[in-house]
This record gives C-alpha cells, structure tokens and sequence, in this order.
C-alpha cells in the first residue's frame, strides 16, 4: 500500500490518546527536522514538521507552537519519540522551557526480538506501528 510518512505515526498516536480527555503534544525527532502533532483525545488538532539546523530552532518552533496554540510548556504533556537522546543539546534546550517530557514507547501489544529489545522504546515509533495502516 501507498500512504503518507505521517499515516502510521498519527494512526499510532491517535490510537493511544483516544481516551484521553486534555490535549498532548508529539514530537517526532529526526536528523534534520521533526514533527510536532497535537491531540485532544481521538481529535487531530494540529500536526506539522519543521526543518531546523539548531538547537535554538528546534526550541523556537516548539515554543512557537505552545504559543500558537495556547498551550502551557509548563503543564503540556510532550511525548518524544524518534532519533534523539536526553543528553542531546536540543533536547536539553527544550526541557528548559517544557518540564513535562517523557520518552516514548513502543507498542507493549507485540512481541520483539532480544536485539530490538536493547533499543531505546523512543526510537523507530513509526516503524512499529505501520500494521495500523492495513
């Protein structure tokens, strides 16, 4: 099947928020841009990527967005995911001004091999979830 990149991420996130009732932001980080996507429960409010070269622009455009958005950094729950680290400089800038970040995780529901079970739960949140495209 053809779809978008962005298909089996948000058909993963909107999966796990669909009981949720308060909106929470996604950042899905790669080398050289990420997406940040917005959910209210099972609703997409806003889901976009953005280029950065910094770790001053990746924090201006989450920032950007929070206010945009109305959005609390103090309060918003921020779930990472993807390829990046704590220790990482834009990673740290970000949590400077959003304090409630917490690494994501990969689909509990299937089983993995023991060398994918040594990876970071953050990274390839994508991948794991492309059997929700079918």
């Amino acid at each position: 099947k053809i779809f978008h990149q962005h298909t089996p991420l948000l058909n993963a996130l909107l999966f796990e928020t669909k009981n949720e009732l308060s909106k929470k932001m996604f950042i899905n980080v790669n080398h050289s841009y990420f997406d940040l996507i917005i959910t209210e429960g099972k609703k997409l409010i806003y889901c976009n990527n953005f280029h950065y070269q910094t770790k001053e622009d990746f924090a201006y455009y989450v920032l950007y967005i929070c206010d945009e958005f109305e959005l609390n950094p103090e309060t918003i729950p921020v779930v990472m995911l993807g390829e990046f680290e704590k220790d990482s400089p834009a990673f740290k800038l970000v949590y400077k001004y959003i304090r409630n970040i917490a690494p994501g995780k990969r689909p509990e529901s299937m089983d993995y091999f023991f060398e994918i079970g040594q990876l970071p739960p953050h990274k390839y949140y994508t991948v794991f979830n492309l059997n929700l495209c079918e």
